[in-house]
């Protein structure tokens, strides 16, 4: 299932772990396949999230997963107005809406003029941010060009309708051409994401160790795809919270820590040796 979503989104598009705007491109991606993509079954993955509710997430929040379900929407946004530390004013060119968007950390991040995607849901009669990491582009849009976006908006909106914008241009060589992670520079990268993980626990008092993850990731099997190793790092004793706000850290220990599956080797090391 996890192969039919990497070839659905990204079609014949070559991706590599260094190449330009990878961390852009791998939230979209993530988005793409919690809120959009289509299983056997029909639902969405956010949807089977809700119904199995594997967790046990308590009414409450069960009731706030369902409100974004049936709110959110993915749109093209543009900046208006920014109250710091507390919320964006935007205009929708897809929907021609205005919303007021609270976002804490995004109002701060956000430069005073600009336009950006992002998936807002309606929450206890608030807009908030549900999607990846909005990237800034600095244009805006003039009334004439308002126009055209609504009189030519698509059915369905999605990031993989983005993914052209943040994709490197095809003129430059791939990254993944020039240089690949000799074992030295592989090790270095281990350590690095050992390090991440425990400055995390030092400020969170984690009790699951950076050995029990990689212990988990080692002896992983399953058939399908590896969606269900967030779920599961919830299970060994990282926080929820944690686990969604630190996607890329945890994709990265996957990536680039060995398997049993692949006898012993990488995503990151088995990728290399095809791409050669």
């Amino acid at each position: 299932m996890m192969l039919k979503a990497v070839e659905e989104f990204f079609g014949k598009t070559p991706i590599d772990p260094h190449m330009e705007n990878i961390e852009a491109i791998s939230g979209l991606f993530n988005e793409w396949l919690i809120f959009d993509f289509k299983m056997p079954s029909g639902t969405t993955f956010i949807v089977d999230y809700y119904f199995k509710n594997p967790e046990s997430l308590p009414k409450e929040q069960l009731e706030e997963l369902q409100q974004i379900i049936e709110t959110q929407q993915f749109e093209m946004l543009e900046l208006q107005s920014i109250k710091r530390g507390e919320w964006l004013k935007v205009y929708g060119l897809r929907s021609g809406k205005n919303y007021t968007v609270y976002e804490h950390s995004g109002s701060l991040a956000a430069p005073e003029k600009g336009t950006f995607w992002g998936r807002i849901a309606k929450v206890h009669d608030k807009y908030i941010l549900v999607g990846s990491n909005p990237m800034y582009f600095p244009t805006t849009a003039t009334p004439r060009l308002k126009k055209f976006y609504l009189d030519n908006k698509p059915d369905h909106f999605s990031p993989k309708d983005v993914l052209p914008l943040v994709l490197p241009p095809r003129a430059k060589p791939s990254l993944n051409e020039k240089k690949q992670m000799s074992k030295k520079e592989l090790e270095k990268k281990r350590a690095s994401l050992k390090e991440q993980f425990e400055n995390l626990q030092k400020d969170d008092s984690l009790s699951v160790s950076f050995e029990n993850i990689v212990s988990f990731v080692y002896n992983e099997h399953y058939k399908t795809n590896f969606a269900d190793f967030f779920a599961d790092l919830v299970k060994l004793g990282v926080p929820e919270k944690m686990v969604f706000s630190k996607t890329d850290l945890f994709n990265d220990i996957w990536n680039f820590f060995p398997h049993k599956l692949l006898n012993g080797k990488s995503p990151y090391e088995m990728y290399k040796e095809h791409y050669k």
